[in-house]
C-alpha cells in the first residue's frame, strides 16, 4: 500500500503555479470548515424528518441494529453513522451511536432547519440571479416554510401570542382567527393554552391547508378550529372574532403591497372585524435598531438571522423597526397596547416582537 504523501521524488517537476499560493488555501480551508457545516446540517436535518432514524439515534443504536430496522445495507449504515459522528452530531461509545450532547434536542430544532433549508433552499442556490432580478417568491417551498416556521413557532410566537391574549382579559374561551395559519401549530397551542377557545385558520397554499388541518385533527382539535383556502376579510364575513392573528403576515404585505397598501388590509380587518383585537408577531430589522452587529457577532444572529435578513430582501418582504409599526398600526386604526419578546432562552437577541392592537378609542 501505498504511504505517499506528496508528488514522488521522481515525477517531472511541475506544480501548479498557485500551489504555494497561502490565500489559495487559505480560502480552501475555510470553504471546507463551511462545507463541513453545511453536510451537517443537511444530514441532519434528514435525520431529524426520519421518525425511525431519529429515534434510533435517540436511544443510541449499534450499526447493526440500525440495520435491521430500516432493512439496509451495514456497510451503507455504518457509513451514515460515522460520517454523522465525524461531524460531531453523533458520539459513540463502544458499538453504540447517539446523538451528541450538543444535538441532544434535535427534535426540538426541526423547524428552524427545515424553514431555512427546505423551504429556502432554492433562494439561497439563486443568490446572483435574485440579487440582479429581486423577487424569489417562487423559489420558497410554502410548505416547507408553513411546516419550518411552526417547528419555530411553538417555542417564541405562540407562548407570546399566549401572555398577550390573557393580558387582554378576553376570558377563557376567545374566539381567535389565524390569518396565515400556516401548519396550525399556532391555533394548536393557543387552543391547548385555553381550553374553551375555539380558532379559525386562513391559509393559501391548498397543500398548507391539507397539512394543517391533518395536524389539528390528529390533535384532537378538528371539532375546535377550522381551517379554510383564502386570505381576504370576505373568506369569513360573519365571523366575530375576539382577536386576529397576523404572524410574519404584515412584512410580507408591506413589501408586495407597500405602506397604502398594508394600512388598507388592516383597516379592511377593521371594518370586517370591529370588535378584533390584533395580535401582530414581527422581527425588527437589526440594520433599523441598531443590532446590525448581532448579524455577525451573536450565534444565533450569524447563524440564524443573517441569512433570515437577507431573503427577506430577495423575497418580497419588508422588515422594520418598532416606529414604523406604531406608525402604521396609528394611520390604520388600531393602538398598540402591549408587546411581548421570545424567552431569552429560546431567543435572546430581542428582535422579535409581539404586538397586542385594539382598535383606536376601544376602551
Amino acid at each position: 500500500m501505498s504511504t505517499m504523501t506528496g508528488p514522488a521524488s521522481n515525477a517531472v517537476a511541475f506544480a501548479h503555479p498557485r500551489a504555494d499560493d497561502p490565500a489559495l488555501r487559505r480560502t480552501l480551508l475555510s470553504a471546507f470548515d463551511h462545507l463541513a457545516s453545511w453536510a451537517a446540517l443537511e444530514m441532519a436535518w434528514s435525520v431529524a424528518r426520519d421518525e425511525e432514524l431519529l429515534s434510533a439515534v435517540e436511544r443510541g443504536t449499534t450499526v447493526a441494529e440500525l440495520a435491521t430496522l430500516i432493512d439496509a445495507p451495514e456497510l451503507r449504515v455504518e457509513a451514515l453513522l460515522r460520517a454523522l459522528e465525524n461531524h460531531g452530531v453523533l458520539s459513540r461509545d463502544g458499538s453504540s451511536f447517539r446523538l451528541a450532547e450538543e444535538w441532544s434536542a434535535l427534535r426540538d430544532v426541526r423547524g428552524w432547519l427545515e424553514l431555512l433549508l427546505g423551504g429556502y433552499h432554492g433562494v439561497f442556490r439563486a443568490a446572483g440571479e435574485l440579487t440582479r432580478h429581486g423577487d424569489a417568491a417562487a423559489a420558497r417551498d410554502p410548505v416547507h416554510v408553513a411546516a419550518g416556521s411552526g417547528g419555530i413557532t411553538t417555542f417564541d410566537a405562540a407562548p407570546m401570542m399566549a401572555r398577550l391574549i390573557a393580558g387582554a382579559d378576553a376570558g377563557d374561551a376567545p374566539l381567535i382567527l389565524d390569518y396565515g395559519c400556516g401548519d396550525g401549530t399556532m391555533l394548536r397551542d393557543l387552543c391547548r393554552h385555553f381550553p374553551g377557545a375555539r380558532g379559525f385558520g386562513l391559509e393559501v397554499d391548498p397543500r398548507t391547508v391539507a397539512r394543517a388541518a391533518e395536524n389539528l385533527a390528529g390533535a384532537g382539535l378538528g371539532d375546535r378550529v377550522t381551517v379554510e383556502r383564502g386570505m381576504a376579510p370576505a373568506s369569513l364575513p360573519d365571523l366575530d372574532p375576539d382577536f386576529v392573528i397576523l404572524a410574519f403576515v404584515l412584512h410580507e404585505v408591506l413589501g408586495q403591497a407597500g405602506r397604502e397598501g398594508l394600512v388598507e388590509f388592516m383597516r379592511s380587518l377593521r371594518e370586517a372585524y370591529p370588535r378584533a383585537s390584533l395580535l401582530a408577531v414581527e422581527v425588527l430589522n437589526p440594520r433599523l435598531v441598531g443590532l446590525e452587529r448581532l448579524l455577525a457577532e451573536d450565534p444565533q444572529g450569524r447563524g440564524y438571522y443573517n441569512p433570515y435578513i437577507w431573503l427577506h430582501y430577495v423575497t418580497r418582504q419588508e422588515l422594520v423597526d418598532h416606529e414604523t409599526w406604531k406608525e402604521l398600526f396609528d394611520e390604520a386604526g388600531f393602538e398598540i397596547v402591549a408587546t411581548d419578546g421570545v424567552d431569552p432562552g429560546i431567543d435572546p437577541t430581542g428582535l422579535e416582537v409581539g404586538y397586542l392592537a385594539r382598535p383606536t378609542g376601544q376602551s
